[in-house]
This record gives structure tokens, C-alpha cells and sequence, in this order.
């Protein structure tokens, strides 16, 4: 079985339309999105993964339906068939399953720990010590996979941030966004010379959720892991 994985970085300029698809957009005409995507296709052709995930596809499963019938098709139909991610915008999560391949079906995982990513993702986003909801997450794709004389592998499709935020100096002028460094009187381990230290320095108190007079016991009050980087 052969998994590949690609970020084929901002797939959703290719298109307009999103259910009533149409190549081209605002980004690149009709015969330059095609062009991209005839250049992908051959890649795909050429690695024949039985399993594709892609990071930043387009965020109409009808635009992914065109390139897949356009590009990836032959006599016979459609050579991959589609799943997408809930989470992305613009920028959404695939798994393409090749038809006749060593993976006979793959579909969501359903179980409960997968489901619990979705919940909200508590940080005291701004120094105020208060657990609060994290903009900056993204939501895995979590499949289970059941490969051709095989047992079943589950497979997780990350699109990881990098530190950079897609119009993170405009929060970051806005005072109510913005983190800022705390100073705690008589903290005695803060770093000499100075009387302030981040927040999640390891001497901070600890920090409460909003409407809780509970401490949380950490920076997100939480045993598990995040759907992204941190930034």
C-alpha cells in the first residue's frame, strides 16, 4: 500500500463556482488553472499512491469532482474517488482512495476521541488568565483505512501552521487580541534584571477558565493534543 502526501498549496485558486464548478478564479485564468492542474495530475499519475492526502484542497468537493473527472479519469470513470475534511475554509483536507488499489475502503473515523477534536481549544489567548477558545487550530482528517489483504490503519491528515497568521498584525494592534508580558510582584525566580516574564513561564500562577473559580493546572488545561503548531 502506498500513501502520499502533499500540500498542493492553495488547489482552491484554481476554481470558482464552488458546487457549479468552473476553472479559473480571481488568482489565475481557465488555461492557467489548467495548466496547474494538469501538471498535478501527472505527479499523481506518476507516484500511482494508493492512497492520496492532500493539505489545502478546494473547498467545494464538486471543484475536486472536476479536476478528478478532468485529470485523474480514463475510460472507465474516475480513477480516485474523494473524501474531504471538515475543517479548512479555503483550504481543505483530502484522502484520495485509487480505484483498484491496495486500499479496498476508507472512510471518517467516528470514534469518540476522534469527535472530541473538534471541541474548542482552551489558551489563555492573551494574557489575562483565562482559559479561553483558540482561533488558530485546524482540524484533522481522521480516516480509518482498510488496506487489501491487510489489517485496518488509521490515518490522521494534518495541515500544520507555521507561525505565520493570516492577518496577524491587524490582531496584533488590537489591544483586546494582543499578548502581552505580565509583571508579578515578588515573583523571585523571574529572570534577573527584570520583573516581568510571559505568562507561560514555568513560575506563572496558575490561570482560571472564564466563568470558573477553578485553576486550570496548565496553559490549556487540558491532557491532549492540539490540531495544530503552536504559533
Amino acid at each position: 500500500m502506498k500513501i502520499v502526501d502533499w500540500n498542493l498549496e492553495w488547489m482552491n485558486r484554481w476554481f470558482s463556482g464552488n458546487a457549479r464548478p468552473r476553472w479559473g478564479s480571481g488568482e489565475l485564468t481557465p488555461d492557467e488553472a489548467r495548466i496547474c492542474a494538469r501538471k498535478a495530475a501527472a505527479v499523481i499519475d506518476a507516484l500511482a499512491p494508493d492512497l492520496l492526502c492532500l493539505q489545502e484542497g478546494p473547498s467545494a468537493e464538486a471543484e475536486m469532482a472536476l479536476f478528478i473527472d478532468e485529470f485523474l479519469s480514463d475510460a472507465d470513470g474516475p480513477r480516485y474517488e474523494a473524501l474531504i475534511g471538515a475543517d479548512g475554509g479555503a483550504q481543505k483536507l483530502y484522502v484520495l482512495r485509487r480505484r483498484g488499489g491496495l486500499v479496498r475502503a476508507v472512510e471518517r473515523a467516528t470514534d469518540a476521541a476522534t469527535l472530541a477534536l473538534a471541541e474548542p481549544w482552551a489558551a489563555d489567548v492573551n494574557g489575562d488568565m483565562l482559559l479561553e477558545g483558540y482561533e488558530f487550530t485546524r482540524l484533522p482528517l481522521v480516516v480509518d483505512i482498510d488496506p487489501v489483504g491487510g489489517a485496518p490503519v488509521r490515518g490522521v491528515v494534518l495541515h500544520t501552521k507555521s507561525k505565520y497568521v493570516h492577518r496577524g498584525a491587524a490582531l496584533w494592534r488590537d489591544p483586546a487580541r494582543r499578548q502581552e508580558p505580565h509583571c508579578w510582584p515578588g515573583a523571585g525566580s523571574r529572570p534577573r534584571g527584570s520583573g516581568c516574564a510571559p505568562i507561560s513561564t514555568p513560575w506563572s500562577p496558575r490561570i482560571r477558565r472564564r466563568g470558573s473559580s477553578s485553576p486550570a493546572t496548565g496553559m490549556t488545561g487540558r491532557g491532549r493534543i492540539s490540531s495544530s503548531a503552536a504559533i
